[in-house]
């Protein structure tokens, strides 16, 4: 937590205290945020939010073991969820694999996922080549890309766009058309995320042309 934040647990401290008829002397609750600092603050906040839902024993004040067990608790109910949200999705990666081939493109309906056929197994075509052929045992593919998604979740990781097989990158290279990617999972989440990854290719397009026109310019202006 930043100072601004310790201010913000402050507060909600000596409202829990003011709600459960206890004193809160300033030591302890320097000490308390002093022990809650390594937490973020919307765990800190939700934790004191808890206990005070929970805290039954009038005019005491609630231990700090309280909050702690509260916001652990809570992050490994996350942690949990997010793990079987991962071999969820890399199920149905698998599933997309036997279905479409590598000759396929491919939209993903979560960015977590397309990042992590993209940056941790290489791109579609390799995983599809390395499942298919088994170089890829499917209980080290299911292990790899649960543990991969959850951190890559946590980082915040996504790859907006699809994902490129074998006709479009064969065709492209050689000036033909080719099919447009097959959609896996929710079609209007995939539809959104392909707009977005075109956006936010034409941002950084846009972005990159304006950088060159300053380097230009400030060229002409030594001149």
């Amino acid at each position: 937590m930043t100072r601004k934040d310790a201010a913000i647990v402050a507060r909600a401290l000596e409202a829990l205290a003011l709600k459960t008829g206890a004193s809160l002397a300033q030591d302890r609750l320097e000490a308390l945020l002093g022990d809650l600092v390594v937490y973020r603050l919307d765990e800190v906040l939700a934790s004191v939010n808890t206990v005070g839902r929970s805290w039954e024993v009038v005019n005491t004040f609630p231990p700090l073991a309280c909050f702690i067990k509260a916001i652990e608790g809570t992050s490994k109910d996350a942690d949990r969820d997010l793990s079987d949200r991962a071999a969820v999705e890399a199920t149905k990666v698998s599933k997309a694999v036997a279905r479409h081939s590598s000759y396929a493109s491919v939209q993903f309906d979560d960015p977590t996922t397309a990042a992590v056929v993209a940056d941790r197994f290489g791109g579609w075509e390799t995983l599809c080549r390395a499942l298919g052929t088994r170089d890829l045992p499917d209980g080290i593919y299911q292990r790899d890309f649960v543990a991969s998604y959850c951190a890559f979740a946590r980082q915040g990781k996504e790859h907006l766009g699809h994902l490129p097989g074998f006709y479009e990158r064969d065709n492209a290279a050689n000036g033909y058309d080719f099919p447009p990617p097959v959609l896996v999972g929710d079609p209007d989440r995939c539809r959104e995320l392909a707009a977005a990854a075109v956006e936010q290719r034409r941002l950084a397009e846009a972005e990159r042309e304006r950088a060159i026109r300053g380097y230009l310019d400030a060229a002409k202006a030594v001149r």
